[in-house]
């Protein structure tokens, strides 16, 4: 019974997610977290609102972030759920890493958000906004290799202020279209 008491909380969050309405979405999930506290499901959906609240409604932004983060990441901390009932697995494998992964870029923690990015991916390769945000993230950590490289070399004077600049500007003219990932939908 308490299977399907956390399930149907679960779709009462899901209607108010739709609706916008995440404080009360909020509050459903936050049920089902009550009913069984070591499914990730609830937390997933926590964490969702809190991405939903930080990207559509722009409140609280850095702190939401922080919150979406915080649970995703107890919710895959959790074992995977075993139930009767339905769940899907792709809430768990998947659909997360794509709100978790924006979370993290958002506070600018990129080399766990391509952590979160391969992690969906090993369970959904084809997917095009993991891959993309994949490319981007890479492109992003090569970038800042090659600003840390280029400030040790112009600390040590090895390289000249000037050259420097020059080969900034080269790098941020060939990757002018990388700086943005892909947004989950709410």
């Amino acid at each position: 019974w308490d299977d399907e008491r956390y399930n149907a909380c679960l779709l009462v969050a899901d209607h108010f997610i739709s609706l916008e309405m995440y404080d009360e979405a909020l509050q459903w999930a936050s049920k089902a977290s009550l009913i069984n506290e070591q499914w990730g499901e609830a937390f997933f959906t926590i964490a969702k609102c809190f991405y939903l609240m930080a990207h559509c409604l722009k409140r609280d932004v850095f702190r939401n972030w922080n919150r979406c983060i915080h649970y995703a990441k107890h919710g895959l901390s959790l074992p995977p759920t075993k139930t009767g009932s339905f769940l899907s697995p792709l809430l768990r494998n998947v659909d997360i890493h794509t709100y978790l992964n924006l979370a993290l870029t958002s506070v600018g923690r990129v080399d766990e958000a391509l952590e979160s990015v391969r992690e969906g991916l090993k369970h959904w390769p084809d997917d095009k906004n993991l891959l993309f945000n994949e490319a981007l993230f890479v492109d992003h950590l090569a970038k800042m290799k090659i600003a840390e490289g280029l400030s040790t070399l112009v600390n040590t004077g090895k390289m000249s202020p000037a050259v420097r600049a020059r080969v900034d500007q080269i790098v941020s003219e060939n990757h002018a279209d990388s700086d943005r990932s892909v947004q989950a939908d709410p």
